[in-house]
């Protein structure tokens, strides 16, 4: 795809297994993963990222890094980058995830 982004299909589930039901996939960009937990609607906001061994939580409104492991700074500040881009259509599929669960 262009630029290395790619919306989610919800037909892929069938790939991932059980888990794409309970880390539902928002974005694949640039190797990194966007996912929420099916279970975390008691926590505002927040998108978790992964890329390789690497990992980060970001809040979606505002944009903020929560916490990270195993990225660099300057996949760091592209994670932060991407959520920024992104975070209308992030809070957009969180918040109807969560009124229909």
């Amino acid at each position: 795809s262009a630029g290395g982004v790619a919306e989610y299909n919800p037909q892929e589930r069938k790939r991932h297994g059980d888990a794409a039901d309970s880390m539902p996939t928002l974005l694949l960009a640039e190797g990194f993963r966007f996912y929420f937990f099916s279970l975390e609607n008691g926590e505002a906001p927040h998108v978790h990222i992964r890329k390789g061994s690497g990992k980060a939580k970001f809040w979606l409104s505002p944009v903020s890094l929560s916490k990270s492991r195993g990225l660099s700074q300057a996949e760091l500040r592209r994670a932060h980058e991407l959520t920024r881009e992104h975070a209308d259509q992030f809070l957009q599929r969180w918040r109807s995830y969560f009124d229909q669960h």
